[in-house]
């Protein structure tokens, strides 16, 4: 498992390092639009399915989130709202319920981290098995035409100065090692100011295109209901930095 998901030091650093709430905000109003159960797959600390678990102050219907990193679901079952949530240590291809869901949905790029044809494919076959008639499976990825890795570097925009709970600062920038067919590896180092201490972590994430996601999501009986490019829900082109898919069982 990616070291950046396992570190303690690094962990803590998530939520810091994942601002904002456009992602968020969308997803919210997909949930909103029904009223059974919601789940979040890659859920990490929580952040994005609590947040919507905080809009609905009724407790009108089940939550859950799935992670493989126990480190990182420590830290979402600590939060407020947390027991509102069925939390789940493993991968969506594991998963047995008898429920449901009108909303599967992963954020933060999570789609990025499966990184093989059978993790794909296994996740989608398992989003159409967990999914109601009229569920949405709904995620995000890079858009690869964009080549966003070019500035992952030091220095650039990515290279960022966070302050932690304790008032520690951290600076945070990546470095790009190895672009290959689709998969980009990178480090992450993490500087920790006050200690002058360097904690890095090496990650690869896979690049697809948007024709090439829609393929496998039909082969394992998935359709593309809508295609997006921003948080706004613009209709998606080709110069768009994020590629926002909704995908429905293709009986529906």
């Amino acid at each position: 498992m990616d070291r950046s998901y396992v570190l303690p030091e690094i962990v803590e650093l998530y939520d810091l390092l994942n601002t904002g709430h456009a992602d968020h905000n969308f997803y919210a109003k997909l949930a909103a639009h029904s009223q059974g159960p919601v789940m979040e797959l890659g859920c990490g600390t929580g952040a994005a399915l609590l947040y919507i678990v905080n809009r609905e102050k009724a407790e009108t219907r089940p939550f859950v989130g799935i992670d493989p990193a126990p480190q990182m679901l420590a830290i979402a079952r600590s939060k407020a709202e947390a027991e509102r949530v069925t939390w789940v240590e493993g991968v969506l291809s594991d998963f047995e319920s008898q429920q449901r869901f009108d909303l599967i949905f992963m954020t933060v790029h999570a789609f990025q981290c499966l990184l093989s044809d059978e993790e794909i494919t296994d996740t989608f076959r398992a989003a159409l098995r967990l999914l109601s008639p009229e569920g949405i499976f709904a995620f995000e990825t890079r858009n690869p035409l964009c080549a966003p890795w070019e500035n992952w570097r030091k220095g650039s925009h990515t290279d960022v100065t966070i302050v932690t709970h304790n008032g520690e600062s951290v600076r945070v920038w990546q470095e790009v090692q190895e672009i290959r067919a689709g998969f980009v590896t990178f480090d992450q180092h993490h500087h920790f100011i006050d200690l002058d201490r360097i904690v890095s972590t090496r990650s690869t994430l896979r690049f697809l295109k948007l024709d090439e996601v829609r393929a496998r999501a039909e082969e394992a009986g998935l359709a593309l209901k809508a295609v997006h490019g921003d948080w706004s829900g613009k209709p998606f082109e080709e110069t768009d930095k994020e590629i926002i898919l909704q995908l429905v069982p293709a009986s529906a």
